[in-house]
């Protein structure tokens, strides 16, 4: 016999139950998602406690050995390089055009 529809509905209920349980809500992260790494490095705790904790700056990295790199890899290297530039020269960009309009007002 097949299963009826209150018992479709009761598995269904269940089912969203327990993912609600384990994902929780769907929602976008804030700006500066604490999660995320943003003031602290992460979370430690259950979901009643929450202990936030930094991580340690683990300093500058090693430097390269481009010795080993071969042409394709300099050359990714390179343009690597040129993206975080531009990145960098449009947010400095947007720094001074914010400190601009902060001292017209």
């Amino acid at each position: 016999m097949p299963p009826k529809l209150e018992d479709l509905v009761q598995r269904l209920d269940g089912i969203e139950e327990l993912l609600r349980r384990r994902f929780g809500p769907v929602t976008d992260p804030a700006p500066d998602d604490w999660g995320r790494g943003g003031r602290w490095g992460g979370w430690l705790g259950s979901d009643r406690v929450v202990i936030p904790f930094p991580f340690p700056n683990p300093g500058d990295p090693a430097p390269l050995d481009f010795s080993r790199f071969s042409r394709v890899q300099l050359e990714m290297v390179v343009h690597q390089i040129k993206a975080e530039r531009i990145r960098l020269d449009s947010m400095e960009t947007l720094v001074h055009e914010q400190i601009k309009s902060l001292g017209k007002g």
